[in-house]
């Protein structure tokens, strides 16, 4: 007679050994193919193929020299049988020559100008700087007329003063050598500012010309004049209070045009005509 016994259960242990054993080998192999499988159609494989391609290269041959003017046909685009490609025209070889000629000239015309240019620029420093030694010079000869003036008080008193025996003779000739050294200071340095005048005015000449035609009062009766020559486009336009006008005169391109201080006179017909220029030793303020 059997007993009604209750099974006995496999223990947790037991069961997860045996699964182990039996099933994971196959489960783990089973992902490993088809991890591989993935990652080999993805980025095992090349989606494209790398080939070179053989083109069909034709020679274009012109009928006579020319010059090409466009290109119809782009890069590796698909063309057919009597496909325009280019846009050619044909040239006269003596033009080609002319037209080579024109751009040697035009070459060596652009090279003269660039040396003109250098020239010119090298004018322009050596102006400044004959302009910045005039300014110094001027300088020099105020401190020396300072200095000169000094002298001549201390002249005039030591002149006094010896004649009433308050100083010695030795005193009077110190005060004497230093008004004539003072004097001659002067003197040395209104010729080198007047030298450095004439090189200043004589390195400013430009050789421009400017000139303007007026009509004739039977002609014409207005005042509308044609500025001519290097005067021609330049403007000027009078100044207000508030507002600047345009002065192409005085942009440092055209020292002709350009203040100074000056003495002058009137003719008869009342030309005012300089006299002497701010610098010079006939120059006056009063």
């Amino acid at each position: 007679m059997k007993e009604n016994l209750e099974p006995i259960s496999t223990p947790k242990e037991l069961l997860w050994r045996d699964f182990r054993v039996d099933y994971l080998p196959w489960i783990v192999l089973i992902l490993l193919i088809v991890i591989t499988w993935i990652f080999w159609s993805k980025t095992g494989v090349a989606p494209t193929l790398m080939a070179e391609a053989e083109i069909v290269k034709a020679q274009l041959v012109a009928p006579g020299n020319g010059i090409v003017q466009q290109v119809i046909a782009e890069r590796f685009s698909q063309v057919k049988a009597g496909d325009p490609l280019i846009v050619f025209k044909l040239t006269d070889p003596n033009n080609a020559l002319n037209s080579i000629r024109m751009e040697l000239d035009l070459l060596s015309a652009k090279a003269e100008k660039s040396q003109s240019s250098i020239s010119t620029r090298r004018a322009e420093a050596d102006y400044y700087s004959l302009k910045l030694d005039l300014l110094a010079k001027k300088i020099d000869l105020e401190q020396a007329k300072v200095e000169l003036t000094r002298t001549e008080k201390d002249l005039a008193r030591a002149t006094e003063l010896v004649k009433d025996k308050y100083i010695s003779d030795e005193f009077y000739d110190i005060s004497l050598a230093a008004h004539d050294n003072a004097q001659a200071a002067v003197s040395n340095l209104q010729e080198m500012l007047e030298k450095s005048i004439e090189n200043y005015y004589a390195l400013r000449r430009t050789g421009k010309v400017y000139q303007t035609k007026l009509w004739k009062f039977a002609a014409n009766p207005t005042s509308t004049g044609e500025k001519l020559l290097d005067n021609s486009g330049l403007v000027f336009e009078p100044s207000t209070d508030t507002e600047e006008g345009q002065d192409d005169y005085l942009n440092g391109q055209h020292p002709l045009f350009e203040w100074v201080h000056c003495n002058y006179i009137r003719d008869a017909d009342g030309t005012a005509r300089p006299t002497a220029i701010e610098g010079m030793s006939n120059y006056a303020t009063a």
